[in-house]
């Protein structure tokens, strides 16, 4: 798969994280039987595969590009999500082979943890390469001549959604994994002996960290998004006659998606009950 290949030799994601991930997916597919737990994680697995060719068109863009990729924090999502997988596989490989299967095995809260652990570095990882495939877009448009002011609104518009979205979902992470590590906080507390319950606090905590870092990877591409989306207009010689109007500039209601608007007209002439307007309508 192409994409992954330049996702290793372009922003330096390494053959052994992708090999993990491709590991996972290849495995979970050809189980028939599985908990919700294992659908989950097959799920998130299927998305980060499918996402990840989605750079192959970084091979042919700018160091500035692959720059701000990286800022995202993309290297960083598919290498944890990586180990994470790999550890995973090993445990997959053993329980697969025991008489209990992967139903009884989950029914240990340090595995159930374990997996739900790898779901949520999953999830951050395909949220992550969204993040840099439509924030790199969005750089190559801006840096487009051709690009019109409307496109590169549009592409802004649908990132911020993306962010929006990514936040929710990275917010109810964290407080689901609250809300687990006060139960497993307050078993401990009642046995300190419950290895079981130490084990699985550690997987809940990783967890939330996976969930705050995808947060993070939002706020960057938000101040990417105050740096990237300026709108340039220029205009010639603008004559308005017989109670006509002209407009150059930007509508007042895109100006929260802008860093900066520059407007450049030429001479302005209005007669006869007529408005020439340049700037901010």
């Amino acid at each position: 798969m192409s994409g992954l290949e330049v996702a290793a030799a372009v922003v330096g994601i390494s053959d052994v994280a992708i090999r993990s991930i491709l590991a996972t997916y290849n495995f979970l597919r050809e189980v028939q039987e599985a908990p919700e737990a294992i659908k989950q994680v097959r799920d998130e697995t299927a998305g980060v595969v499918n996402a990840l060719p989605g750079l192959d068109f970084l091979k042919a863009s700018s160091a500035d590009v692959q720059d701000l990729v990286k800022r995202v924090g993309l290297v960083e999502a598919v290498e944890q999500c990586g180990a994470s997988c790999g550890s995973l596989n090993k445990d997959l490989d053993k329980w697969t082979k025991s008489g209990d299967g992967l139903v009884g095995k989950l029914k240990f809260v340090r595995h159930k943890a374990q997996v739900e652990k790898c779901c949520t570095q999953l999830h951050r990882a395909k949220g992550t390469i969204t993040l840099a495939v439509s924030i790199a877009s969005l750089a190559m448009l801006v840096g487009s001549s051709s690009a019109a002011t409307a496109e590169k609104r549009s592409q802004v518009a649908l990132l911020e959604q993306k962010i929006t979205d990514l936040q929710i979902e990275a917010q109810k992470q964290r407080d689901d994994s609250d809300k687990v590590a006060l139960v497993l906080q307050k078993r401990i507390a009642d046995d300190e002996d419950d290895l079981d319950a130490d084990i699985a606090l550690m997987y809940v905590k990783e967890q939330k960290e996976s969930s705050e870092q995808l947060w993070a990877s939002c706020i960057i591409a938000e101040e990417e998004i105050q740096t990237l989306a300026r709108v340039d207009v220029t205009v010639g010689d603008m004559t308005a006659h017989k109670n006509s109007s002209n407009y150059a500039g930007v509508p007042k209601e895109v100006l929260k998606r802008l860093a900066q608007a520059k407007v450049k007209v030429g001479n302005m002439k209005a007669s006869e009950g007529s408005v020439n307007r340049a700037g901010i309508f």
